[in-house]
């Protein structure tokens, strides 16, 4: 009885003292899933568990033929001083690299914090995966101490649908319609009046 208590003592207490370790992670959220034809969309990047870094340079890839790639934003209360791109793809069926530099002076980023804003417009009707990766030419998230890349970091992407432009109905129509019940109200009057 005594080893059967001890074995199950260990089994229930054994699990709560080992700790999974967070691996980074980088998710897009856009401010809308469904938009029109010439809205604006703004997809924020948000970072979680992310140990102290120097910042990104990462791969964005999407639809050209439904977006256009409009910029790169930084965010209220993001750890990054600057935030840009560059495109060194002719076609522009994917933008190379986004980077982000933390401050020279101050404390790198880590943990959890909102790092930019990927700016689109939608260009035509269709359905567009937003994603971003590591791009392979440089060091993606890099560390502060070792400037070697912080390895696990999982992406969650993202995807935008395009409708029509709703058309709204011109006041010339309603004016039409009212004079066209109005003189067929007057063409009854006159055939009862006949009669």
């Amino acid at each position: 009885m005594n080893k059967l208590f001890t074995v199950l003592l260990i089994s229930l207490v054994l699990p709560n003292t080992v700790s999974a370790v967070a691996l980074p992670s980088v998710n897009l959220h856009p401010d809308q899933s469904i938009v029109s034809v010439g809205d604006t969309i703004s997809v924020l990047v948000k970072v979680e568990d992310m140990p102290a870094t120097d910042g990104p340079s990462l791969g964005l890839d999407f639809d050209p033929s439904v977006l256009a790639f409009s910029g790169v934003s930084p965010v209220s209360g993001s750890p990054f001083s600057d935030v840009g791109y560059s495109d060194t793809d002719l076609l522009t069926t994917e933008i190379d690299f986004v980077f982000a530099l933390v401050p020279l002076f101050g404390s790198a980023a880590s943990g959890d914090f909102d790092a930019f804003s990927l700016i689109f417009e939608a260009i035509a009707v269709g359905n567009s995966m937003i994603a971003l990766s590591e791009d392979g030419i440089f060091t993606t998230w890099p560390a502060t101490v070792t400037a070697e890349s912080i390895a696990g970091v999982t992406y969650t992407n993202t995807h935008v649908t395009v409708q029509p432009s709703a058309v709204p109905l011109p006041g010339a129509v309603w004016f039409f319609g009212s004079g066209l019940l109005g003189m067929i109200g007057l063409s009854r009057c006159k055939i009862q009046n006949k009669t």
